[in-house]
């Protein structure tokens, strides 16, 4: 990943290939949440809680999203607070 715009447009390419999987199983849309951006503190509590520096990737997505549900299928990115409970 080359930087943050690349990024950005990697996830909209995903959401927007979901909700034609959608539209091409179901006959209809349905919401893939994505969490708003995670604060400078949850950061520091997610490596806390996972014992160090996150992988680039993840940091990455988690500065532009706290977690995803259903990213693809039943797997979803958890969001900083459900580390601590998974």
């Amino acid at each position: 990943m080359r930087n943050a715009q690349d990024l950005k447009q990697l996830i909209a390419d995903v959401a927007h290939a979901q909700h034609a999987r959608d539209r091409l199983i179901h006959g209809e849309e349905y919401p893939h949440e994505r969490g708003q951006p995670c604060t400078p503190a949850q950061l520091a509590l997610l490596e806390h809680a996972v014992g160090g520096p996150l992988p680039p990737s993840l940091l990455a997505f988690m500065q532009l999203h706290n977690g995803c549900d259903k990213f693809g299928g039943d797997a979803k990115v958890l969001a900083a607070e459900d580390y601590g409970s998974a």
